[in-house]
């Protein structure tokens, strides 16, 4: 049975534009790379007499955000950004040398925007052994559309188990922001 010349013709052109689809995708993804942005770093004065018992959730720090999104483009000569996600978000002790952070039982770190609601980004649930830093357990959540905003804020809740190692503790809060970007 002989097929029609058309209809090869019409089959060969479908395969190689999906190949082409297929190459196109895997060149974009191999083309992607990952642009790191260091947040300046919170320092918080955490005094023994303000602390509120475990149970009470207080805002233990909030930090603006500010990233020109339109700088990285021109400086990179991009068209779009993949995804943004938060790298790292760290609660390291200052002073007292001495010092740990087992006081703190619980912390959770959320980012908001205007018009954006209030979206949780990491966590950690203490078991009384924490050193002198604690890194945040990351959700998988993409902060993209707050950095479309050029301003957000991170906002870290705990929940302390008194006492303190010390009457004053001065903690500081570090984080990175990874963001992928695909040239292409």
């Amino acid at each position: 049975m002989k097929i029609p010349r058309n209809k090869v013709l019409l089959a060969a052109a479908v395969i190689f534009i999906a190949a082409g689809v297929v190459s196109c995708e895997k060149i974009k993804d191999a083309a992607q790379f990952d642009l790191l942005y260091e947040v300046p770093e919170a320092t918080i004065g955490l005094d023994s007499t303000l602390i509120e018992v475990a149970d009470n959730e207080q805002v233990m720090v909030q930090k603006e955000i500010y990233i020109s999104l339109d700088s990285i483009r021109r400086k990179h000569d991009l068209d779009s950004f993949k995804e943004a996600k938060f790298d790292y978000i760290r609660i390291e002790v200052v002073t007292p040398a001495s010092a740990d952070l087992k006081f703190i039982s619980k912390l959770k770190a959320t980012v908001m925007a205007p018009g954006i609601a209030e979206t949780e980004v990491a966590s950690y649930t203490g078991n009384g052994t924490a050193g002198k830093t604690i890194d945040m357990v990351l959700e998988d959540s993409p902060i993209t559309p707050f950095l479309m905003n050029e301003r957000f804020t991170l906002r870290v809740y705990a929940r302390f188990a008194p006492p303190l190692p010390a009457s004053t503790v001065t903690v500081k809060l570090n984080s990175r922001i990874r963001i992928t970007v695909q040239p292409l």
